[in-house]
C-alpha cells in the first residue's frame, strides 16, 4: 500500500456574481455541516472524501469513474463536501430522535463509503482492460490513499502508454459475394483504406486500435450480409483476428463463413381477431407462376379486416433475394397501421436455398371507450383574470380498421369550468366536440408516394368549440375548424407534414355587461384610457367581437433525435411555411360580390343575418431550433431558438389574431406573464411602465432564445429523479413594416417596429431557477422567473424590480 501526499485543488466561488438565493443556500448547507459534525457517529473508519485520477490521459475523470465502484458519497448540487445524504444517515445513526425518525433518515439518507481495499483491486483491474479495449495496453495504473482525520483520499495514478495503431486490415471467407457487393462492403467500412489499396486487404487510414470498434465492424457486416440475402449468418460466423506486427500495431484479420444465399419463399398470414365466433377465411394474395410461391392469408376471429391491407403493408415479395431491412419494414408497417396489437414475422425450415415466412398478427378490439378527466391551468390573455384553475371530463370513442383497411376513427367530446384562482369565481366554460379519421396510406393522388417513404399517414380532422368567459362577457358562439393532413415520414427521425387544408371559421359574440367588463377594463374608460392609439383599439374591437375565417395550407418540415419527455440529449430542428386567407379571397372575388374585394364574407346571409366573417391574407413563416448536450450523468444543458414572422399580402395589413406571435409565458420569456412581452419597447396604454400589461395584439416577428441548465440532484426518490434548473430567456416581439401600429406616437416614443439597431434594447431577458421532478411517464416543473432587462423601461438598469417581483409557473413537461 502506497501513502503519499495528494494535493487538492480548492472550489472557488465568485461572490460578485452568486444570487442572493445562492448565498442562502451555501449558508443552508454550510449551517448543516456543522450542526451534523457534532452527531456524526463514534466510528473511526475513515469515509471517502475525495477520488482523483492524476496523468495525462485521453479521458476524462467522469469517464474514468464510471469504471470503477470506489466513489464519494453524494454531493448536493455538486459542492464539493456538502454530503447532504451522508448527514442524514448520521443524524439518524445517532440514535437520538427517536427509532421511527432515526430509520427514516437512515433509509432518506446515504451510508459512508468506506474503504475497500478488494473493491480497489478490482477497480485497478477494470482501468487496465478499459484502456487495453481502448488501445492503451501498455498503460501503468496504481492507487494511493491519504488518510485525514476520518477521511480518505484516494488517488489513481495513470501513466497512459503509447496508442496501439492497426497495421493493416483485411476480409476473408467473401467468395459468395459478386464483385458490386464487395465493393459495397468496403466502401462502408469503419476501417477505410488509404488510397490505390487492394479491395478487401489493405493498409487503412491510421488510426488507434479499439475492441469496441471491432463490435461495430461485425455489427455492420452481419447488417449487410443479412441484407444481401445471407439469412444464416451470426455474430459467431464473423471472428476478428488480431495479430501483434510491433509493440504499437496489429494486423487484423476479419474471417467471415457468410452460409447460403436464400430467397423468399412461400408468405403466409395468420390473422387472430377478437371474434371467436367468426369463420376463418383463407385467401391468395398473389403467386408467382413459375415457382408457385404464394402470399397466403388465414384470418379468424376477425370480420371486418381485409387482406388488401396485409398485402399494402407487405415490403417483402416470394422469390425475391431475402433482405433483412425489408422484414423490418413490413414489421413496422403492420405496427404502423394501428389495427394490430401483436406482430410477429418467423423464418420457417428452409428447402433447398428458399425460405418460407410466417407473419402472425393480432387484432385489437374494434370498439374501444375511453374515459377521462384532466386539470386545466392557464393564464388569460384579456387581461380579466390573471390565473386560471380548472378540471373537465372527457370521453373518447375509437372504431379501429372502420372499413377494413387500417382507418381508425376518433371521437372524443370534452367540457371543462375554470375559476380565478384569486377569488374562486366560475371565470369560464368550454365544451369541444372532435372527430377524425386516421389512414395508414396516403390518399390519391399523392399515394404513389408510398413506395418512396419510410411511412405515411392522411389524417381527417373536425372540431367545433363554444366557450363563455364570464368575467369578461364574451362568448364563442362557435368556432368550426377542419383539416386534411399528409404526414410523410422520410426517415425514423426526419418528417413532414403537408396541411392541404386547414379551415376555421369562428364566431364571437358579447353578453351582458361586455361594456363595463371588458371595453373599460381593456380600452379604458372616460377619464382613464388604457389604449391610447385609436387604430389599435378599433383593431381589438374587430379581432374579439368579430366573426373570422381563415384558411391555410402549410408545409412543416420536422427532424429530431430526442427523448420527447426527458429532453436530456439529442436534438429538435422545426421550420414550416404557410400561406393563409386564398380561399375566402377566391370566394371573396369570384362569388360572394364578383370583382370586388371587401375583405369579409356574408357566410350568414341565407338565415337573414347581415353579420361579416373578416379574412386577411398572409404568408407565414417559422423556425425552431432545439438541441441538448449531456455535460455530465447528471447535467444537461438545453438550448432553444425561436424565429417567426408573418407578413400580410393583398389588401391587409394585419394578419388573423390566431396566427400572430406571443411572446412571455411559462415557455416563452418567463420573467413575464403569458402575452405580457412587447410589441418591442411599446406600450398600450397611459398606465405606468411599472404595471403589468397584455398584449392583446401581438407582433408579426418574435426572436426568442432560451439556455437552461438542468442538475439531477436527487436520483431515485419517490419513484423519481429531483432536478434543479436555472435559466436564462431572451426575446420579444415586434410589428411588421405592414402593420398600422401606433398611429399616434409622440416623436421619439417607440413604436413597436424592428428596427435592428434597437434589437438588443428592445430585447426583453428574464432570469429564474426551478425545480423539475421526473418521473418515467411524466415530468412535472416549478419554476421562478424575474425581469433582467425591461424593454419599456431601458433606465431601470438590470433587475427593474429588483428580486421581490417574481413569476411563477407550474406546468407539466419540460418549458422546451
Amino acid at each position: 500500500m502506497k501513502y503519499g501526499l495528494i494535493i487538492r485543488r480548492p472550489t472557488t466561488i465568485s461572490t460578485s456574481r452568486t444570487s442572493r438565493w445562492s448565498l442562502c443556500l451555501l449558508v443552508l448547507v454550510g449551517g448543516l455541516s456543522s450542526a451534523v459534525a457534532s452527531a456524526q457517529s463514534d466510528s473511526d473508519t475513515p469515509h471517502i472524501a475525495e477520488v482523483f485520477f492524476v496523468g495525462d490521459t485521453d479521458f476524462s475523470d467522469e469517464v474514468l469513474q464510471s469504471r470503477i465502484r470506489t466513489a464519494v458519497n453524494r454531493e448536493f448540487l455538486g459542492l464539493r463536501g456538502a454530503h447532504w445524504w451522508l448527514w442524514l444517515y448520521r443524524i439518524g445513526e445517532t440514535g437520538r430522535l427517536g427509532s421511527r425518525l432515526d430509520r427514516a433518515l437512515m433509509n432518506l439518507g446515504e451510508p459512508p463509503a468506506i474503504i475497500d481495499e478488494a473493491v480497489l483491486a478490482t477497480d485497478l483491474e477494470q482501468l487496465r482492460v478499459f484502456f487495453e479495449r481502448e488501445g492503451y495496453p501498455q498503460t501503468d495504473i496504481s492507487y494511493q490513499i491519504e488518510i485525514d482525520g476520518n477521511h480518505a483520499y484516494i488517488t489513481f495514478n495513470i501513466v497512459q502508454g503509447p496508442a496501439t495503431l492497426i497495421s493493416r486490415v483485411s476480409y476473408t471467407g467473401l467468395d459468395s459475394l459478386d464483385l458490386p457487393q464487395r465493393q459495397q462492403l468496403a466502401q462502408t467500412s469503419l476501417f477505410p483504406p488509404l488510397p490505390n489499396q487492394p479491395l478487401l486487404d489493405y493498409k487503412p487510414v491510421p488510426q488507434r486500435f479499439r475492441e469496441s470498434q471491432l463490435l461495430e465492424e461485425r455489427s455492420r457486416l452481419l447488417t449487410l450480409l443479412r441484407n444481401m440475402g445471407f439469412a444464416a449468418v451470426t455474430r459467431d460466423s464473423i471472428r476478428a483476428i488480431v495479430t501483434p506486427v510491433t509493440m504499437d500495431s496489429f494486423n487484423v484479420e476479419l474471417r467471415i463463413h457468410t452460409g447460403r444465399r436464400f430467397r423468399y419463399g412461400t408468405i403466409q398470414f395468420e390473422v387472430e381477431g377478437p371474434e371467436p365466433d367468426v369463420p376463418v377465411r383463407m385467401d391468395t394474395l398473389s403467386a408467382n407462376r413459375d415457382t408457385s410461391r404464394f402470399v397466403i392469408s388465414k384470418i379468424q376471429g376477425d370480420r371486418r379486416i381485409k387482406s388488401a391491407l396485409l398485402l399494402k403493408a407487405l415490403d417483402i415479395r416470394p422469390d425475391a433475394w431475402y433482405n433483412q431491412s425489408e422484414i423490418l419494414t413490413t414489421k413496422r408497417h403492420l405496427e404502423a397501421t394501428g389495427v394490430f396489437t401483436f406482430t410477429d414475422i418467423v423464418s420457417q425450415a428452409p428447402i433447398d436455398q428458399v425460405l418460407p415466412h410466417q407473419i402472425t398478427v393480432r387484432t385489437r378490439p374494434r370498439h374501444e371507450f375511453l374515459f377521462s378527466t384532466f386539470i386545466r391551468q392557464s393564464n388569460d390573455a384579456l387581461g380579466g383574470v390573471e390565473n386560471e384553475l380548472g378540471g373537465g371530463l372527457g370521453l373518447t370513442y375509437k372504431n379501429a380498421n372502420m372499413f377494413g383497411g387500417g382507418e381508425v376513427l376518433s371521437l372524443s367530446t370534452t367540457g371543462s369550468v375554470a375559476a380565478d384562482i384569486d377569488t374562486t369565481f366560475l371565470s369560464s366554460t368550454l365544451a369541444e366536440f372532435s372527430a377524425t379519421v386516421s389512414l395508414p396510406y396516403l390518399i390519391a393522388p399523392f399515394h404513389h408516394l408510398d413506395l418512396d417513404l419510410f411511412q405515411t399517414r392522411t389524417r381527417f380532422t373536425f372540431s367545433y368549440l363554444t366557450a363563455r368567459r364570464e368575467d369578461l362577457s364574451l362568448i364563442i358562439r362557435g368556432r368550426v375548424a377542419t383539416r386534411i393532413r399528409f404526414e410523410l415520414r422520410h426517415s425514423p427521425n426526419i418528417t413532414s407534414f403537408v396541411d392541404l387544408m386547414d379551415l376555421s371559421l369562428s364566431q364571437p359574440d358579447t353578453l351582458r355587461g361586455f361594456e363595463s367588463r371588458f371595453l373599460n377594463q381593456v380600452l379604458g374608460t372616460e377619464g382613464r384610457t388604457q389604449i391610447i392609439d385609436p387604430v389599435q383599439r378599433a383593431q381589438i374591437l374587430e379581432d374579439y367581437t368579430q366573426p373570422q375565417i381563415n384558411n391555410a395550407i402549410r408545409y412543416t418540415f420536422r427532424s429530431e433525435q430526442v427523448n420527447l419527455l426527458r429532453r436530456d440529449e439529442g436534438y429538435s430542428y422545426e421550420a414550416s411555411a404557410e400561406l393563409g386567407g386564398m380561399l375566402p379571397y377566391f370566394l371573396d372575388r369570384y362569388v360572394f360580390t364578383p370583382g370586388t374585394l371587401e375583405q369579409s364574407l356574408r357566410l350568414f346571409s341565407f338565415a337573414g343575418s347581415n353579420s361579416e366573417a373578416y379574412y386577411r391574407q398572409y404568408v407565414r413563416f417559422t423556425s425552431s431550433f432545439r438541441r441538448y448536450y449531456r455535460l455530465s450523468s447528471r447535467t444537461v444543458l438545453a438550448t432553444k431558438f425561436f424565429g417567426g414572422w408573418v407578413h400580410p399580402i393583398g389588401k391587409a395589413t394585419v394578419v388573423p389574431f390566431t396566427h400572430r406571435f406571443y411572446s412571455g409565458g411559462a415557455s416563452s420569456v418567463r420573467g413575464w406573464g403569458l402575452r405580457q412581452l412587447g410589441p418591442g419597447a411599446a406600450s398600450f396604454s397611459q398606465l405606468s411602465n411599472n404595471e403589468r400589461e397584455t398584449n392583446l395584439l401581438g407582433g408579426d416577428i418574435k426572436l426568442e432564445a432560451s439556455l437552461e441548465l438542468r442538475q439531477t440532484v436527487v436520483q431515485d426518490r419517490l419513484g423519481a429523479d429531483w432536478i434543479l434548473a436555472t435559466f436564462t430567456d431572451a426575446g420579444n416581439v415586434w410589428f411588421g413594416p405592414r402593420n398600422p401600429g401606433f398611429s399616434e406616437t409622440a416623436p421619439g416614443q417607440p413604436t413597436g417596429r424592428l428596427v435592428f439597431q434597437n434589437l438588443l434594447q428592445e430585447t426583453g431577458m428574464g432570469w429564474g431557477v426551478g425545480v423539475r421532478v421526473s418521473w418515467a411517464y411524466l415530468v412535472a416543473r416549478l419554476d421562478m422567473a424575474v425581469q433582467v432587462h425591461d424593454p419599456k423601461r431601458p433606465d431601470a438598469g438590470l433587475f427593474p424590480s429588483g428580486l421581490n417581483d417574481w413569476v411563477g409557473y407550474f406546468r407539466l413537461g419540460h418549458a422546451f
